[in-house]
C-alpha cells in the first residue's frame, strides 16, 4: 500500500467500525416504526426523517429532506459500505432524489416506506427490482469525532 493510500485505508476502517458499532444498531432500533409523512419521531417517520433521526448525534448536519441528501457528505464510488445513505428516484432526464435509506451490508438497507406490501421502517433488498430500478447512488455521511467510539480510534490518535 502506498503512503497516500494509508490514510484512506485508516479512514475507511474507522468508518466501518463506526457503522458496525453505532449507526446500524441505532437505525435498526427504529424497525417497525410506522410511516408518517413529514414526521421524525417514535410515533412515525418518513424516509428522510428516519435517516436524519438515525444520523443525529453521529454525523454532522444530517438534512431533513430527501433531495438535500444528494449533496450531503461525500459521493461513494463503487459499492456502498454499511452506514452509507442510499439515494433513490426516477432515472433518466433530471434525476431527483425522492427516497433515502441506510445501507446495512450484504445487499440490505433500512428505510421508511410509504407504500407497498409493508410500510414504515423496514429492511429491503437493494437488488429488488423496484429499488434497483430507482437506485441513484450513495453518499457517505460526514462524521463528527464525537460520533466515533474510543474503541475504534486507531492507536496514537486522540
Amino acid at each position: 500500500m502506498g503512503a497516500a493510500a494509508a490514510p484512506v485505508a485508516a479512514a475507511q476502517a474507522k468508518y466501518d467500525g463506526y457503522a458496525a458499532l453505532v449507526l446500524i444498531p441505532k437505525a435498526l432500533s427504529f424497525l417497525g416504526t410506522p410511516y408518517r409523512y413529514a414526521a421524525a419521531d417514535a410515533s412515525g417517520m418518513d424516509c428522510s426523517g428516519f435517516v436524519m433521526t438515525a444520523l443525529t448525534g453521529l454525523a454532522i448536519g444530517a438534512p431533513r429532506s430527501s433531495a438535500a441528501y444528494s449533496s450531503y457528505g461525500m459521493p461513494v464510488r463503487g459499492d456502498p459500505a454499511p452506514g452509507d445513505v442510499l439515494l433513490f428516484g426516477e432515472k433518466g432526464g433530471v434525476e431527483r432524489v425522492e427516497h433515502v435509506g441506510l445501507y446495512l451490508g450484504d445487499g440490505w438497507f433500512v428505510h421508511s416506506a410509504s407504500a407497498g406490501p409493508r410500510t414504515g421502517v423496514i429492511m429491503s433488498r437493494l437488488d429488488e427490482s423496484y429499488w434497483s430500478a430507482r437506485y441513484l447512488g450513495a453518499r457517505r455521511p460526514p462524521l463528527g469525532e464525537f460520533a466515533i467510539p474510543a474503541a475504534i480510534h486507531t492507536e496514537g490518535e486522540p
